[in-house]
């Protein structure tokens, strides 16, 4: 204890020592650029004791302000670009008091893979949507732990997922990322199952989001949802408040309007609703330059991101701030990594954003074969089949096929695959195997249709093209046609068109098939 003592008396002597003037002048300028002066090389006390009461305010009083201001707003961008060594979400720590860095990734699918690096390293899951059609919350808490698991070893300690909206119409561009589907009740839960699994399971925060009413891609940032109060509670809040009752660490408050007031600053939304009504004490995470005024610290958003914009900047922030709130923000962000098990069993090698994290971020593989072996059921569980009538003639439906069987593998989806190289190039760009934006991760091992039937027949004849007449000539001497089509759906727009891209293909040999 003693020793204890004398390396803390040693450890505050080290930071009243380290430049208090820069650090200062770090603040006072815009502390979302750059870090500020010595934190690499700040001495790491042990990690607070979470279950401790009151360990939190006890901490908020031991920061200075410019440590305070570290945990309402990201660092790690310039403009739209994510610099090298940090997270999608990065929050800077107080070393000096044990306090690690919060470190945010996406996503909903797993560890995004913002780098080609990182491909291959992880995990590519199936999208949330899949695990909605299994209607198995056991599953999805089985699927949430294995994600999480890989967090963890790619030193995340937050994963900005579950994605719980319910879906208002078919169109929406992000809908295949959404866990309760069209479903309220479904999402209640499997919000629930993926928080247990993602907080319990594996120790990483989870950040439910996009609160509250974010119903479509296209406009975002500018569309007004009008929606009567008990339709919100009855339907679209019920997925929310069931992740809050399982102690979700973070709320991601969405980029679009409720009756006319953005939603990170709508106080009727995030202090009456969410933490009145709700109960929710963690805190609120804006997403990527949401926040559009002054009002959201106030209002009930916790932390600013990424955090470059200078919003939550000590000069704006000092016209603002009710007296104390800032102690409240930062009180309530520790409250909420804390009682996730985010900060709690850490790897000796934890590392520190915009110092060591490169190792963890870009080499480290979190995959295993029991992870892709998961994957693989729940895509199994996941898949609706539709229709399956008898084959005319005899009493046996068209499925399964048999090996004895000539299969005519008809179109081009059947045979594409994923273009990492090209796709690496676009955050937005979706393929027949995943969905574009913040929640891809992309693989180098994504199996073709046409690759995973020759893995189960070679009695297959190929027609590697969506013309008609190459279709017909597949068929001539086929038992059973397989036809392939496939529709992309991305963020930030909203899809067009619920026809697949091959309508046209298919309807042709559906005709084909009643010659």
């Amino acid at each position: 204890a003693v020793g204890v003592i004398f390396l803390e008396s040693i450890t505050k002597k080290k930071m009243q020592d380290t430049r208090p003037e820069e650090r200062k002048k770090w603040l006072d300028t815009g502390s979302a650029v750059g870090l500020p002066p010595g934190f690499c090389a700040e001495h790491a006390m042990p990690v607070p004791d979470v279950t401790e009461f009151g360990w939190a305010k006890r901490l908020v009083q031991e920061m200075t302000e410019e440590e305070k201001y570290r945990f309402i707003h990201g660092v790690g961008f310039a403009g739209f670009k994510l610099m090298r060594g940090y997270y999608v979400g990065s929050v800077l720590g107080v070393p000096r008091l044990g306090i690690p860095c919060i470190k945010m990734q996406d996503g909903s699918s797993g560890f995004r893979t913002t780098d080609k690096a990182m491909v291959g390293t992880v995990t590519s899951w199936p999208a949330p949507l899949v695990l909605s059609a299994t209607w198995d919350a056991e599953l999805v808490e089985a699927w949430a732990t294995a994600m999480g698991k890989e967090f963890r070893v790619k030193g995340a300690n937050m994963i900005l997922a579950p994605a719980v909206n319910v879906h208002r119409t078919p169109y929406g561009g992000r809908n295949a990322e959404y866990l309760s589907g069209e479903d309220p009740v479904l999402g209640v839960y499997l919000a629930k199952a993926f928080v247990k699994g993602m907080q319990e399971g594996a120790g990483v925060a989870a950040a439910v989001k996009h609160f509250a009413l974010n119903d479509q891609e296209t406009k975002r940032t500018i569309s007004n949802s009008i929606v009567p109060e008990r339709i919100r509670w009855e339907k679209f809040y019920a997925p929310f408040e069931s992740a809050i009752k399982q102690g979700v660490a973070a709320v991601m408050c969405s980029y679009n309007f409720v009756d006319g007031k953005q939603v990170c600053s709508n106080d009727e939304l995030l202090d009456e609703d969410l933490r009145g009504r709700m109960g929710f004490k963690n805190m609120v995470v804006s997403d990527w330059w949401a926040i559009r005024n002054d009002k959201a610290a106030e209002a009930g958003t916790n932390i600013d991101m990424p955090g470059d914009d200078q919003r939550y900047s000590k000069t704006k922030l000092n016209k603002t701030l009710p007296p104390g709130r800032l102690d409240e923000m930062v009180e309530e962000v520790l409250n909420g990594m804390g009682s996730s098990g985010a900060w709690s069993n850490l790897p000796g090698d934890d590392c520190r954003v915009g110092c060591n994290c490169e190792d963890a971020l870009y080499r480290k593989v979190a995959t295993n074969p029991k992870h892709l072996d998961l994957a693989r059921r729940i895509a199994a569980q996941g898949a609706v089949l539709l229709k399956n009538d008898e084959v005319i003639g005899t009493r046996k439906p068209v499925l399964p096929l048999s090996l004895d069987q000539k299969i005519a593998v008809i179109g081009e989806a059947c045979g594409l695959k994923v273009d990492v190289k090209a796709d690496t190039k676009e955050w937005t760009a979706a393929s027949y195997y995943g969905i574009g934006g913040t929640s891809r991760v992309l693989s180098n091992e994504d199996m073709s249709i046409l690759e995973g039937m020759h893995m189960f027949s070679r009695n297959l004849i190929q027609s590697p093209t969506d013309l008609s007449g190459f279709a017909r000539k597949s068929m001539q001497g086929a038992d059973v046609a397989v036809v392939c089509g496939g529709a992309t759906a991305t963020e930030s727009v909203d899809r067009e068109s619920l026809r697949l891209d091959q309508h046209d293909l298919i309807t042709e040999v559906v005709r084909l098939g009643q010659e």
